[in-house]
This record gives structure tokens, sequence and C-alpha cells, in this order.
């Protein structure tokens, strides 16, 4: 109903401030969702006045600390394995005018014992990530910290994957070339030598072995050191040895690559020849056995329970579901479909999944799913206000997002 005022202008209702501050106070881009290996925190981007942020969230207590940070989070790359470090990536924010030209970009690690940074390259102390104490509000005004380091400038460093508790891999490129290097460290000695030049869809399978996706194949190679030529490191002489014959499939390019160390298998999407959509696949290489498992356009697979069953993105008509199917096909579920799901992530163990995503046309909020009890909750809402609805889009009960009683068994 539209109430007009004086001169036929419309008046305002008397909690128009509410509402506005409702409005204005949904936290877009809730991305890069990486949980602790010990399933108790969960790291999240989130969207800040200076583009992006990184916020903790205790997911006993619910209670969030928002990183103090002046520069802008790209994404999250992940926990040490002792549950010690965060490395994410960030960028000095964008300038007016400089939206064209690439931004330098670094990786810095979190240390969750001190709350103190760090830089990867440099191993500088860069400033305190938040206030002495643990910060329950939805946002904390950013501490001072200084820009780029003349060393970081003129670098993009995008991409890092832990090895071990102090050792990593990471790419890195001049901003003035196409290419980026990878490279091996350690967080006591630093980053070390040259792995190669950097691939695609990097899935780690042991402490000195990855895999890749290339060409519509799979390749897995050895991260060693490559031999030095005339002092340089030399390409060339790195070894790649194919996993995989996928010639008759004629896969476009493999997305998503998962490698599962429990059994030995890949997860990946691909689009094979003629069709239209993108499926997920599983494949074992030791027999080169690969089956299909979705049966409709697909994104982004993940194992759940260790490599026993899997979950992704399922596309129906536009509209974007989280597609679970655990070992056990009575556990077998779709999430979200009265919604829509952005992105996701599994936790360490296998057995919890965390999802961006909304059950009907409420802003999208922070969920987890528990396999073995088949629950759904809430873990942060989408707005600084109450509000749930169910899968019909009805209101079923009002929560907040830090702490919520409200629950939905799934089967």
């Amino acid at each position: 109903m539209l109430v007009l005022g004086g001169c036929g202008r419309p008046a305002l209702p008397p909690n128009c401030e509410a509402v506005l501050r409702e409005v204005t106070g949904v936290e877009f881009q809730l991305g890069s969702l990486t949980p602790d290996p010990a399933g108790t925190s969960l790291a999240f981007v989130h969207a800040t006045e200076q583009g992006r942020g990184l916020s903790i969230l205790e997911l006993p207590t619910g209670r969030r600390t928002v990183l103090a940070l002046t520069n802008e989070v790209i994404q999250v790359n992940g926990w040490s394995p002792d549950g010690r470090w965060l490395a994410f990536v960030q960028s000095a924010p964008a300038r007016a005018g400089d939206d064209a030209e690439p931004r330098a970009s670094w990786v810095t690690l979190w240390d969750a014992h001190t709350g103190t940074l760090r830089g990867l390259r440099d191993g500088v102390e860069v400033a305190p990530a938040a206030s002495p104490e643990r910060v329950s509000a939805d946002r904390t005004a950013p501490a001072e910290m200084p820009v780029p380091l003349p060393e970081r400038e003129g670098r993009a460093e995008n991409y890092f994957f832990w090895l071990g508790t102090n050792t990593y891999f990471y790419a890195s490129r001049e901003l003035t070339q196409s290419a980026a290097g990878l490279f091996l460290g350690d967080l006591e000695r630093g980053p070390g030598a040259k792995l190669g030049n950097y691939l695609p869809e990097l899935a780690v399978m042991a402490t000195n072995r990855a895999a890749s996706g290339y060409r519509g194949e799979i390749v897995a190679l050895t991260l060693q050191p490559l031999p030095l030529v005339d002092g340089q490191p030399r390409d060339a002489a790195r070894v790649i040895e194919p996993l995989s014959d996928f010639r008759t499939n004629g896969f476009d390019a493999i997305k998503w690559l998962r490698f599962s160390p429990e059994t030995g298998q890949f997860l990946f999407c691909a689009r094979a020849t003629n069709s239209t959509w993108r499926h997920l696949y599983r494949y074992t290489p030791a027999t080169r056995q690969l089956n299909r498992v979705s049966a409709e356009d697909t994104y982004n697979g993940q194992w759940l329970e260790r490599g026993q069953g899997y979950v992704y993105v399922g596309n129906s008509n536009g509209t974007f579901h989280l597609a679970v199917r655990p070992a056990e096909r009575a556990g077998w579920t779709n999430l979200f479909t009265g919604g829509g799901v952005v992105n996701y992530t599994v936790a360490a163990d296998g057995g919890r999944v965390f999802a961006t995503a909304a059950l009907g046309g409420e802003p999208h909020g922070l969920w987890e799913y528990d396999l073995p009890t088949r629950v759904l909750r809430p873990v942060l809402a989408g707005t600084g206000t109450a509000c749930s609805a169910d899968g019909a889009g009805r209101t079923r009960t009002r929560w907040r997002g830090r702490a919520s009683a409200w629950v939905r068994t799934v089967g």
C-alpha cells in the first residue's frame, strides 16, 4: 500500500530507518569458506568498505572475529595442518582510474595463536589482526596497516597450497609476465626453489606430489626443485606423468579437480564432446576406470566422508542447489532447491558441509549441514536482523545467525 503525504509525496513509514539498516546491512560476497582442520572455526570473505574483508567464526559459540585489514582480501587459501596458520591473499584497494591495471597481490599468514599477521615472502609481521579481545560484533574498525612493501609491488601471488605443518608451495608471477611459476617454501626458511611453471586445477596428492588438469587430461608432477642451467631453473626438465587417457570422451577441460588420498581416486567436472552440460566424474587412475556420477549440469564437485561420498552444485533450469551424495543412498538429498547456493566447502573430516545459500528469497547466509544427523542449521544470517524461512518460503521462526536454535532435519 502506498501512503501519500503532503503535496502528494509518498510518506515514509515510521520504521523507515530500521528498514534501511536491514537493506544496507546485507553482507554480499560471502565466500571462500574455509573450516580449520578441527572443524571448530570457519574463515570466510565478506563485503567491507574497502572491498572485501576476512572474518573467523567460532562455530561452537558463534563468536566472530573480523580481522583488521585495510587491504582487500582476494581469497582464503587454507589452514595449516595443525590449525595455527591461515593463509589468504590480499591486494591493495583499487584506486579510481586503475581498474584496468593489474594489481599486486600477496599471500599473508594469520597466526591463530597470537592474532598477528606476517607476509609470506618477507616474513615481516605487519599488524595486529584484531583488537585484543575477541570481536563478537558484525564489524570492527580497521587498524592501520602498511601498503605493500617494495618487494611485493609488481608481483601477483594468487595460489597457495599447504604440504605440511610448515611447508607449502605457491604460485607467483611478475605483473608484466603472463605465466606464473610454482615455488616451494618453508615457514622457517622462507620461499625456496622453483618447481616449474604454474599448471591449472592443482590438487595435492602427497607432500611431494600434485596433480593437475592439463588439456583435458589429468597429469601428475613431482614437487622438487628444477635443475639450474646457467644459474636459471630449466622448466623443460620438469617431469609430467599422464594419469589418464580421456581422448574417447573428448573433454574440453578438467575443472575442480579433487584427489582423495584414502581411495586414490579423483573427482572432477568436465564437458564431453557434443554435450551441452558439464557433468561430475569419478576416476580411478590405478584401473583407468571412469564413472559419470551426475545427470544434470554440474559444478564444483567435492569429496565427502574421506572419498566415500561426494557433493556438487547442480543447475536445474537456472537455479543452483546443493546435491549431497553420501555413501549411504538413504542420505542422498538436494539442499536449497527453493532458494539457491552461491558457494560451499566440505570440512576436513568430510562429515559436514558449509555453504553460502538461501532457503527462499531471503539474503544468502552461512549454513552448516551435518551428514551423520542430516541436520541443516544456519550459522550466520545474511542480514543484521533476524529472519528465516522454511523450504516452502513460509516464515518458520526468527533467528540470529550467531546463536540459533532453528534446525531442519532432512530426510
